[in-house]
């Protein structure tokens, strides 16, 4: 936490100038309280109270974590036992109270998952809890929310290549393909990761940090540029033309089109927030993941060469790059 906690002073100093300070916001609907040391966590109804909180993108998987309902949302605001909770949200608990913050938003705890009404009221304001919270802690490697946030094995050190007699040598670690997390996988996550305005890593071998100004983790001590999220900079770059179509958008749907998501119901929600600050930027009306204005180009999309696919049967218009199940 020491280290993490260097990483977020750095980031909200004058010295990331394309990063946003250390600014309160509106908090979310729902919120998890903290408290102070010895207390139990509860769910907190903020009514538009400001503050500044924690946000956790994490894999649901096989294993369904613990949710809030209609007939348990008076015990969740009452209290909630820490030990009741699964692993990934127990640590993210001790990752917020550590790097000092007193609120954590979890998507299972702060909607109600059994009302209708509630989930797409929550899910339209998605795009806004993630991209005003202070971070976003990821569980890139946690399979579901029992796993915890991983780091139980440290990044190998790699095999020395040279000659160490001199100090003339370096050391080549595991192919980038192994270190490929299951959190980057999902639907749901593109959105998450590209929303927020800092995002603090927790995978299989080690901790990591990703700015709008940076990337930086604990196998090395220089920084490199961010390069993973070019939606944050490229649909920022107020030199194009609102005439012009947006070929980032295409980018980023081809991306979204190979991952996973668990309801296809959720296949227009799941890009929502990107869809309505994209719509902002471009001047342009969002149609079924398309641009009303240049419609006719927005309809040249085909499904990729040699890849499977199937076509949905119903939530998505037929004309739509949303109704195939397959990439884009």
């Amino acid at each position: 936490m020491k280290l993490a906690k260097e990483w977020l002073e750095e980031c909200i100093s004058p010295t990331h100038a394309g990063c946003q300070g250390s600014i309160e916001a509106r908090l979310p609907t729902r919120v998890i309280y903290l408290g102070l040391d010895g207390e139990h966590p509860r769910l907190l109804v903020t009514n538009g109270t400001r503050g500044k909180y924690v946000t956790l993108s994490h894999c649901w998987g096989k294993v369904s974590p613990l949710v809030t309902t209609k007939s348990t949302l008076k015990k969740r605001i009452a209290g909630i036992c820490v030990a009741e909770l699964p692993k990934t949200f127990q640590d993210a608990i001790l990752v917020t109270h550590g790097l000092g913050f007193r609120y954590l938003w979890i998507d299972s705890l702060c909607i109600v998952q059994d009302s209708k009404e509630d989930w797409d009221i929550e899910s339209s304001r998605m795009q806004d809890v993630y991209a005003c919270a202070i971070f976003n802690i990821s569980a890139d490697a946690a399979l579901d929310s029992t796993s915890g946030l991983g780091t139980r094995r440290r990044l190998p050190p790699g095999i020395a290549v040279g000659s160490p007699k001199n100090g003339d040598y370096v050391r080549v670690g595991p192919d980038e393909e192994h270190l490929k997390h299951v959190l980057d996988t999902r639907a749901w996550v593109l959105q998450e990761r590209m929303l927020s305005p800092r995002i603090l890593h927790f995978s299989e071998y080690e901790m990591a940090w990703e700015c709008d100004t940076c990337c930086r983790c604990e196998c090395t001590v220089s920084s490199r540029k961010p390069m993973a999220r070019s939606f944050r900079t490229i649909f920022g770059d107020t030199r194009s033309s609102t005439d012009e179509v947006p070929t980032a958008w295409f980018e980023l749907i081809r991306q979204y089109s190979t991952l996973n998501l668990t309801c296809e119901s959720d296949r227009f929600p799941a890009v929502a927030g990107l869809a309505s600050r994209a719509a902002k930027i471009f001047n342009k009306t969002y149609l079924a993941g398309l641009w009303k204005e240049t419609l006719p180009y927005c309809l040249l999309w085909h499904v990729k060469r040699y890849s499977s696919s199937t076509r949905l049967k119903e939530y998505v218009p037929s004309w739509s790059w949303a109704s195939i199940h397959g990439e884009i």
